[in-house]
């Protein structure tokens, strides 16, 4: 009996979560434009993974109190309705859910796989620490792998560089990599995939793609030559449009490198750290809030046990 009220309770975490992840993508497209652009990132980040995982805790509890019997049936509103069917459908709808996302996410990963192609690479060395690679799969540069991390480089924007540049863009990448960009965004990729019915939750890797970067152009506009910086970045931009069909690409969009542009034109905006807590908290809250309202009254706190008591 405890074994399928759990079952049934990480089908209700995984609504719940659906449910809560929405809200808090809402909130976060209001609230993230307030916030410095090196901030988003991490925020966005640890706001959509602990939305997630606040969920499943708040499930959790609910079958211990269930099983313990802390939660308890007080009412017979629901009693002929859970026993009657009801409770096996919300179980059903969450799997049918997810088994709905994890196909979008599967058709979205084949037709992904069907514009790869096969492309030669070269190994260049290693250069401050990191791998070099040339193939002509990627636009400019960019640091591929999670476990073992490699800097692709496209030979032809490569050996345009000055030794000078090439420096640049080396601390450009030791910084995503010191940052763990690329386990983040896998992360992200497997939350998308996840809650694939959701398209707005989708769309939190192609921002997290955009803030990372912002976050490290930050970075690198402090602590080197501000000026070199942005050519360097402005001369891949050129370089790489318009973009022809690539094996290896990255995530952002056109109309994010503008945006990513413009944020080296302006002037650098300070980080304020209880705007971004604040934010922070906000976004988890409402993540937080469809499993929260289930515990405020008898008469639902009453409907989970049903629930999970049939």
């Amino acid at each position: 009996m405890a074994l399928w009220a759990l079952i049934k309770a990480l089908s209700m975490a995984y609504l719940l979560a659906c449910a809560g992840l929405t809200l808090a993508a809402v909130v976060w497209s209001v609230l993230r434009p307030r916030l410095a652009p090196q901030q988003r990132a991490d925020l966005g980040y640890y706001a959509s993974v602990g939305g997630l995982l606040a969920n499943v805790v708040v499930a959790s509890l609910i079958w211990a109190g269930v099983v313990s019997q802390h939660i308890r049936m007080t009412t017979g509103y629901f009693h002929e309705l859970m026993h009657g069917g009801w409770s096996l459908a919300i179980a059903g709808g969450g799997l049918a859910v997810l088994a709905a996302s994890l196909a979008l996410a599967w058709g979205d990963w084949q037709r992904g796989r069907a514009h790869q192609r096969e492309t030669r690479r070269r190994a260049l060395g290693e250069r401050d620490g990191l791998s070099v690679v040339e193939s002509p799969a990627v636009a400019t540069a960019g640091l591929v792998g999670v476990l073992r991390p490699e800097l692709w480089v496209n030979p032809q924007y490569w050996a345009g560089l000055s030794d000078a540049q090439q420096a640049l863009l080396l601390h450009h990448e030791k910084l995503h990599l010191k940052r763990r960009d690329n386990l983040h965004k896998l992360v992200l990729c497997w939350l998308a995939a996840l809650c694939g019915v959701l398209p707005w939750l989708r769309r939190w890797t192609a921002m997290y793609e955009l803030d990372c970067e912002l976050a490290v152009d930050a970075a690198c506009r402090r602590e080197l030559n501000e000026g070199e910086y942005c050519a360097l970045v402005a001369e891949a931009a050129q370089f790489s449009l318009p973009r022809p069909a690539l094996g290896v690409a990255s995530g952002i969009s056109e109309a994010a490198l503008r945006t990513r542009l413009q944020a080296l034109l302006s002037e650098p905006r300070k980080s304020v750290r209880w705007l971004a807590g604040a934010v922070l908290a906000g976004v988890l809250l409402a993540s937080m809030l469809p499993g929260l309202v289930l515990l405020q009254t008898a008469t639902l706190r009453c409907l989970l046990a049903c629930y999970l008591g049939y």
